[in-house]
């Protein structure tokens, strides 16, 4: 079996992108200090990297950038891309108090075109998924709640126009997908063909709640627990939406 080789950015490439980051005016005096660079055991849809780096003042900064390195992956425009997740960081959550990890900027290599963007990455987390104890699963739907109040009055900005908006369509798609993908599990599962049919006599029940913005795959496992404080991360698939989609992606197992 092949195994693909994942091209994170050159050195050099790099550290021009941390540069115009951390230093407005690109100065010698300003110049970032790669100190290290690994790649992220716990990475999914796309590959990332943890980068130790040196600040102008001396300061010793850890990042998580988070690059293309040539996948695609939307899943029938549930996904959104790297500059997708970019926006949502810049334009949904910087705005809020909600606690949510750094965003430092999006990068573009201008040779291969890829982008990558760049995070504070939160050491010694642990994933609500990889818990037993009920207080982070409290804590994760305290953020979610809290969080979907927030945005309750921004759905109508100019800012949030960027994000996907669930309608009947998308909906019956999954449904149709499901079913045409069950293949030969038809003959097992007799009710699955019926249920799919169903989704469209009750797809109106899934747009009538006021929508709001979900973070659409509030899965225990895109949820960290850092000293204290809750961070969900990968949001490929915000879009504005029920926030019961979020509640039953919570509980999922």
């Amino acid at each position: 079996m092949r195994t693909s080789i994942v091209q994170f950015p050159e050195l050099e490439t790099l550290a021009h992108s941390l540069d115009t980051i951390f230093n407005d005016d690109n100065s010698p005096a300003g110049q970032v200090t790669i100190l290290a660079r690994e790649p992220n055991l716990r990475t999914s849809t796309f590959p990332n990297e943890i980068v130790t780096c040196q600040l102008a003042d001396g300061s010793d900064l850890q990042l998580l950038c988070k690059c293309e390195a040539g996948h695609r992956h939307s899943a029938f425009g549930h996904r959104g891309g790297i500059a997708f997740e970019a926006e949502v960081y810049g334009q949904v959550l910087q705005p809020l108090t909600v606690s949510t990890p750094t965003f430092y900027g999006l990068q573009k290599d201008v040779i291969t075109g890829e982008t990558c963007f760049i995070l504070e990455y939160l050491d010694k987390c642990t994933r609500v998924r990889d818990s037993s104890d009920p207080i982070l699963m409290r804590a994760a739907a305290r953020w979610l709640g809290q969080f979907h109040r927030a945005n309750e009055s921004r759905l109508s900005t100019a800012s949030l126009s960027f994000l996907n908006r669930h309608n009947a369509e998308y909906y019956l798609g999954w449904a149709d997908r499901t079913s045409l993908l069950a293949g030969h599990s038809h003959q097992r599962f007799k009710w699955l063909a019926r249920l799919c049919k169903r989704v469209e006599e009750i797809v109106d029940m899934l747009l009538e709640p006021p929508a709001i913005v979900i973070h659409g795959e509030y899965y225990p496992n895109n949820i960290l627990f850092c000293r204290g404080t809750i961070y969900p991360v990968d949001w490929e698939a915000a879009a504005v939406a029920i926030g019961e989609i979020d509640l039953a992606s919570l509980i999922d197992g």
